[in-house]
């Protein structure tokens, strides 16, 4: 299964939303975060239960749940940022999300 990013509500052109993609998936690959885990780790962020099973840091990238969060919503503001930068108007409904394909 593969996963891709898209614009929700943005009021760019494709070729506007495609930059910011660029930009969101830059700053998550700037951050050494997946798409996956950065989606997963803000899902996740809402429970508040804890699992002790599930170990704060990936033994794999040293990434805490909180960066992978972090990861998510810096990649969601960097796209809104470019936007921004290319329409002179700051896109406040935007969200970033996940579509995911088999």
């Amino acid at each position: 299964m593969s996963m891709s990013l898209q614009l929700f509500n943005s009021p760019g052109t494709a070729e506007e939303n495609d930059l910011a993609i660029k930009a969101a998936l830059d700053e998550l690959a700037r951050r050494g975060i997946s798409v996956e885990e950065a989606i997963n780790a803000a899902i996740e962020a809402g429970n508040l239960t804890t699992d002790d099973s599930d170990p704060d840091e990936d033994s794999l990238t040293g990434a805490t749940k909180a960066d992978k969060v972090a990861a998510w919503y810096s990649a969601e503001d960097v796209a809104r940022q470019c936007l921004n930068e290319v329409r002179k108007q700051w896109p406040d409904d935007l969200t970033l999300i996940v579509i995911k394909s088999a």
